[in-house]
């Protein structure tokens, strides 16, 4: 029996998140225990042209035609999982914050994050949302690492 009650998986829809996705639907299997899966859509540091236009012609924001997007997404890669009837959200922000603040704000007792292994300047240039969210978190963090 796992002491988990509630485990939040953050995915971002890569092969490393669709592992953790898996491992975190596997300890959610146990009697009385929560999943849900959280997508954090970072807008653009800087926004081109073509996504002005788009945002304009549509009558949405960037940032709302962007979650409405990742939420296509989440429940395309939900339903590839066969968890179409998981618990989910989308939020717009920065993931090392957003997933740090619902951990802990909604009685998570654990957090389930996938990592891709980078080391060195890829990992200076890309960050690293895994590392942060485990330093920063204050629920148990399990990291399911997968090299590219």
């Amino acid at each position: 029996m796992t002491p988990f009650r509630k485990i939040l998986v953050a995915v971002d829809f890569s092969d490393c998140s669709r592992r953790a996705l898996a491992l975190a639907a596997e300890l959610a299997r146990a009697p009385e225990t929560e999943l849900f899966v959280l997508h954090v859509w970072k807008p653009p540091e800087f926004a081109g042209a073509d996504l002005l236009v788009l945002a304009h012609a549509s009558g949405v924001s960037i940032g709302q035609h962007g979650k409405q997007q990742a939420e296509v997404e989440l429940s395309h890669f939900l339903e590839r999982a066969g968890l179409e009837q998981a618990a989910r959200d989308v939020k717009i922000g920065d993931p090392r914050q957003l997933i740090v603040e619902l951990a802990e704000s909604g009685g998570f007792d654990l957090v389930v994050l996938g990592t891709h292994g980078r080391a060195g300047r890829e990992r200076l240039f890309a960050g690293s949302v895994a590392e942060a969210v485990v330093r920063r978190c204050s629920v148990p963090v399990l990291t399911v690492r997968t090299r590219e």
